[in-house]
C-alpha cells in the first residue's frame, strides 16, 4: 500500500507534574499521557546514573536507580539517540543519527563531536582500554584517540559497510558487526581488518569475562559464539522460523550474558551453554537495550514500554518510568468545551477535561503490531471521529499506512466502527475532514468517500486522484484534497466534482493544509515548502520557507486573529503575524522540536503533539490582547478597525462576555459579500483578527459582527 503523510499526536495516563515554565518561554509541558516510550539505548555511568536514549526523545537521565527521569538535552540538536556509551571518567558519549555527542556533565549539557567524521548516522560505539573510541557510522568505522575531538576513517576495507555493532576484547582486538557482510576484526586498532564471518547481519556484539565473543543474529541462528577470537563459531541460542532477533547483549560482573530479544531476555549462567527465558514483570517483550550498573542492577530498554529494572539478576522486573516522557502523539482535536483528545502511539485515544493536566484513557489498544490514531477531528454536535491506523518513520518524514473509521457520540466515552463500502479488502482511510453543514469526507486507497448522515453510510465522490494526505474544507464548504505526487484538489460542489489547483506548486507532494480567518490558503510539504494562495486555490505563492524549517512541514494552525503557526519534523514550530510573509521560531519551554500536530483551543491556547516527549501547551491564550482573556468583558464590543485607511492589511478587534458562534464578514457598499473572516465559535474575552484585503478594489466597505443576538456594522476604508 502507498505511503501517506500525515500528521499525529499522543496521549495516555495522568500524573501530576508539571515542570518549571519560565518567564521568557512560550510553552509548558502539560502531565504526561503517559510514561515510558520507545528506548532505543541504555546505559550507566561508574556514579550508578543511569541514561536512556530515545529515538526523538533525546537522553533521560536518572540518579535513583531508575525510579525517577529527566531530560538532559541542552546542545543536543539533535534528538534521535542510537547508541550510548558511558567511559571511565565520567564523560558520555551518544551516537546519534547526526552524528557524536559528547557530555562531561551527566547529560546536562552536550558538545558535537564531528570532527572528521564524514558519515553522520551513529550506530555504534565503543572504547579500547588504552582509550580509543571506536565509531560503527552507516559507511564504516571511525576511530578517535583524543576523547572524540577528532575522528579518522579506519581501513578502507570497510568503507560504505552499514558498521551495526562494536565490540573491543582485552587484547585490543576490535570486532565490528555489519549488516549483511557479517562479523570483521582489527588486531591493529583498526588500522586493517579481516572478515571472520561472512554474509550475516550481526545486530549486536557483546564479550564474556573470559573472551568469548557472542553475536546476535535477526535470524534463526539467535545467538552465535566464538571461544577462538572469532575464527569460528557455533550456534548457543535458536529462534526457529525467525520467532525473535536478538537485539542487544551484556553481561554482568559475575559472567552472567543476557540477551535482550524482539521476544522477550533470556539469561545463560554458563557461558552460552543453556539459557533462561527471564520475563515475570516484563509487560512489552520487545527489547531494544540492555545496560547493568556497578550494583548489578539490569535496565531493559523496550519498544513501546520505556525502562524496566531488576534488582534480582533478571528473574523479576518492574517498569521504571516515572518523568520518561517519551510519549509519541499523533492527533489532537479539541472540542468546544475545550476537552482535548489525543491520538497516541500504541495507547489509544486519551481525553483531557483540563487543558492537559491529567488525561484519562478512552480507548485503549494492545496488539502486537499496536495501531496509532493518525487522525481526530470533531464535528459541531461533539461527535468525535478517529481514524485508526499503522505508522511508518524515517529520519526525515513520518508517514502512515490508512485505517479505519471510528466515531463517538458521548465525549469519547465509547466508540463504534463505520464501515465503508467495499470489500478485499474495504477502503483503507487516511484523512477525515468535516463541513460546516455536518458532511464528512473520508480519504481512502480508493478515492473520496462523503457522508451525509454523521457517518452512517458513505457514498464514494472520487476515483483516481492519487495518495491522499490531508484535508481542508473552507468557510465557503470548498473542500481542497493534499496528495503526495499530485498537489491538491479542489471541489466546490461538496465533493461531486475535483479539479487539480496547482498553478505556481514547485513541488506536488502537500502533506497538510490550512485556512486562515480570511479565507487564505496554506499548504505545506514533506521539504520545507510552505505555499499561500489568496484566490482560493487557484494559484499559489511559494514563501521560500523550506531553508527556515529545513524539515518536513507536519501541521498548519491559524488562531481567530489570522496568527499562523507551522509544525516541523524537527525544528519545532514557527509563527507568522504577516499572513505567511516572516516567520519567526517559537520554541521557547518545548524540549522536543519533533512536532507532529498542533491545534488551537477555544481559549486561544495552542497545543501540539511531539513524537517524544508529549503534548506541549502555550503558557498564554494566543489570541489575547488589551489584557487576558480570563477577564471576561460586560457586553459586546465591536472595535473600529486600526489601522483605517489601510493598505492592505488592517485589524479588527471585539468582545464577547460569553461563548457565541461568530462571523465576521466584509461587504461592499451594494451589500454584497467579498470576504468572510470569521465563522466559528469563540469564547468569551477579547479577540482580534488580521485581514488581508488584497485583491479587492480601492473604496468603503462594511464589516459585520453577528454573535448569538448581537449584531453591529462598522465602516473601513481601502485606499491603494
Amino acid at each position: 500500500m502507498a505511503k501517506t503523510e500525515i500528521v499525529v499526536i499522543i496521549v495516555t495516563m495522568s500524573f501530576a507534574f508539571i515542570p518549571t515554565v519560565h518567564a521568557q518561554d512560550f510553552w509548558q509541558q502539560t502531565t504526561s499521557p503517559c510514561y515510558g516510550g520507545q528506548i532505543t539505548a541504555v546505559a550507566s555511568t561508574q556514579s550508578s546514573q543511569i541514561f536512556a536514549g530515545t529515538p526523538f526523545g533525546g537522553v533521560f537521565c536518572s540518579s535513583d536507580d531508575g525510579v525517577n527521569w529527566m531530560q538532559s538535552n541542552c546542545g543536543l540538536k539533535n534528538a534521535r539517540i542510537n547508541t550510548l556509551i558511558g567511559t571511565s571518567c565520567g564523560h558520555l558519549f551518544a551516537g546519534t543519527a547526526n552524528g557524536i555527542f559528547r557530555s562531561k556533565d551527566n547529560g546536562e549539557h552536550w558538545t558535537e563531536l564531528n570532527n572528521g567524521l564524514t558519515a553522520l548516522s551513529i550506530y555504534a560505539l565503543s572504547i579500547s582500554s588504552n582509550g580509543y573510541i571506536f565509531a560503527g557510522t552507516d559507511s564504516g568505522v571511525f576511530r578517535s584517540a583524543d576523547n572524540g575531538d577528532s575522528w579518522m576513517p579506519t581501513n578502507s576495507r570497510l568503507s560504505g559497510i552499514d558498521i551495526l555493532s562494536l565490540a573491543i576484547n582485552d587484547s585490543g582486538y576490535v570486532f565490528a558487526g555489519t549488516c549483511q557482510q557479517g562479523i570483521f576484526r582489527s588486531a591493529d586498532n583498526g588500522d586493517s581488518w579481516t572478515a571472520i564471518n561472512s554474509g550475516l547481519t550481526a545486530i549486536t556484539l557483546t564479550i564474556s569475562i573470559n573472551g568469548y565473543i557472542f553475536a546476535g543474529y535477526f535470524s534463526e541462528l539467535g545467538i552465535l559464539r566464538s571461544i577462538d577470537n572469532g575464527d569460528h563459531w557455533t550456534a548457543v541460542l535458536s529462534f526457529p522460523d525467525y520467532s525473535a532477533a536478538v537485539t542487544t547483549l551484556a553481561v554482568n560482573a559475575s559472567g552472567d550474558i543476557f540477551a535482550g530479544t524482539t521476544n522477550g531476555i533470556f539469561r545463560s549462567t554458563d557461558n552460552g551453554d543453556s539459557w533462561t527465558k527471564l520475563d515475570t514483570g516484563l509487560t512489552d517483550a520487545h527489547v531494544l537495550a540492555l545496560a547493568i550498573n556497578v550494583d548489578g542492577n539490569i535496565f531493559a530498554g523496550t519498544y513501546d514500554g520505556g525502562v524496566f529494572r531488576s534488582t534480582d539478576n533478571g528473574e523479576n522486573w518492574m517498569a521504571a518510568n516515572i518523568g520518561l516522557t517519551n510519549v509519541a502523539v499523533w492527533s489532537l482535536a479539541i472540542n468546544s468545551e475545550g476537552h482535548i483528545f489525543a491520538g497516541a502511539f500504541d495507547s489509544g485515544i486519551l481525553r483531557s477535561t483540563d487543558k492537559g493536566d491529567s488525561w484519562t484513557t478512552v480507548i485503549a489498544d494492545s496488539q502486537q503490531l499496536p495501531p496509532t490514531y493518525t487522525c481526530l477531528t470533531i464535528n459541531q454536535n461533539g461527535h468525535i471521529f478517529a481514524v485508526k491506523s499503522q505508522i511508518e518513520i524515517d529520519k526525515d518524514a513520518m508517514y502512515f499506512m490508512g485505517g479505519s473509521i471510528y466515531r463517538s457520540t458521548d465525549n469519547g466515552d465509547s466508540w463504534e466502527y463505520l464501515q465503508l463500502p467495499g470489500c478485499c479488502p474495504p477502503p483503507s482511510v487516511s484523512v477525515l475532514a468535516i463541513s460546516d453543514n455536518g458532511n464528512i469526507f473520508a480519504c481512502t486507497d480508493y478515492g473520496i468517500y462523503r457522508s451525509t448522515d454523521n457517518g452512517d453510510s458513505w457514498t464514494q465522490v472520487s476515483m483516481g486522484m492519487g495518495t491522499f494526505s490531508t484535508l481542508a474544507i473552507n468557510a465557503s464548504g470548498h473542500i481542497f484534497a493534499g496528495t503526495w505526487y499530485r498537489g491538491i484538489y479542489r471541489s466546490t460542489d461538496n465533493g461531486d466534482n475535483w479539479a487539480a489547483v496547482n498553478s505556481g506548486l514547485t513541488n506536488l507532494s502537500v502533506g497538510s493544509i490550512a485556512i486562515n480567518p480570511s479565507g487564505h490558503i496554506f499548504a505545506g510539504n514533506y521539504k520545507g515548502k510552505l505555499f499561500r494562495s489568496t484566490d482560493n486555490g487557484d494559484s499559489w505563492t511559494d514563501l521560500h520557507t523550506n531553508t527556515l524549517f529545513s524539515s518536513q512541514v507536519t501541521a498548519i494552525t491559524s488562531n481567530a486573529n489570522g496568527e499562523l503557526f507551522v509544525g516541523t519534523w524537527d525544528n519545532g514550530v514557527f509563527q507568522s503575524t504577516d499572513n505567511g510573509d516572516t516567520w519567526t521560531a517559537t520554541n521557547s519551554g518545548m524540549t522536543c522540536h519533533f512536532v507532529s500536530s498542533l491545534v488551537i483551543a477555544p481559549s486561544g491556547h495552542l497545543f501540539a503533539g511531539t513524537y517524544g516527549s508529549g503534548v506541549f501547551r502555550s503558557v498564554q491564550s494566543t489570541t489575547a490582547v488589551r489584557g487576558t482573556t480570563e477577564e471576561i468583558p460586560a457586553s459586546f464590543v465591536l472595535e473600529q478597525n486600526y489601522p483605517n485607511p489601510f493598505n492592505p492589511g488592517t485589524t479588527i478587534e471585539f468582545t464577547l462576555p460569553k461563548s457565541a458562534f461568530v462571523t465576521l464578514k466584509i461587504y461592499n457598499l451594494l451589500g454584497e459579500e467579498v470576504a468572510t473572516i470569521v465563522s466559528v465559535q469563540r469564547s468569551a474575552g477579547n479577540h482580534r483578527i488580521n485581514w488581508d484585503a488584497r485583491g479587492l478594489a480601492s473604496g468603503v466597505y462594511l464589516y459585520r459582527l453577528e454573535a448569538g443576538d448581537f449584531v453591529q456594522s462598522k465602516k473601513l476604508i481601502l485606499l491603494r
